[in-house]
């Protein structure tokens, strides 16, 4: 639980210093920081969930805990003093000035939380195993026996 609420506060912290970064595209701003940001997030907890579940572990409480390390994190950091902000004050004087950027702080701040319950509701869905094709619900088809040994014959002989 703790190095998922370690890899989760990493996350949260690369991703608020990511978010806000734009890209002029045809007199338009792109918050590409904000889909780094938020790719970032959801990679690192699905990879996190297949680790947990690879060693025998359940992944939804590893998962939970990278996306609580990350959303504490970024709390934090939006908490700072303004001089030391590392987000947007959501604003309508901000919102009239950089209404991308408002959109990427606010996509951040929302958009962590959400995604890491969408992919803990993902990552809780049990599969249940598939059937043999053929087979009679995982009966034996060879005779009933529980581990069958072939018989080979060479020239008529067993």
């Amino acid at each position: 639980m703790l190095p998922g609420l370690i890899l989760g506060a990493l996350v949260g912290a690369l991703g608020t210093v990511t978010h806000l970064n734009l890209a002029p595209v045809a007199g338009a701003a792109v918050p590409w920081g904000l889909a780094l940001a938020l790719l970032l997030a959801g990679s690192t907890q699905r990879w996190w969930m297949r680790v947990a579940a690879a060693s025998g572990a359940h992944p939804v409480p590893a998962g939970g805990a990278v996306a609580i390390g990350a959303f504490t994190v970024v709390l934090a950091l939006y908490r700072l003093p303004a001089t030391d902000r590392l987000g947007l004050p959501w604003t309508a004087q901000v919102a009239q000035a950089m209404p991308t950027a408002l959109l990427a702080s606010v996509g951040w701040v929302v958009g962590l939380p959400v995604l890491g319950v969408v992919l803990l509701v993902l990552g809780a869905r049990r599969r249940r195993p598939r059937p043999a094709p053929g087979g009679g619900g995982g009966a034996s088809t060879l005779g009933g026996t529980p581990n069958p040994v072939p018989v080979r014959e060479v020239d008529g002989q067993p």
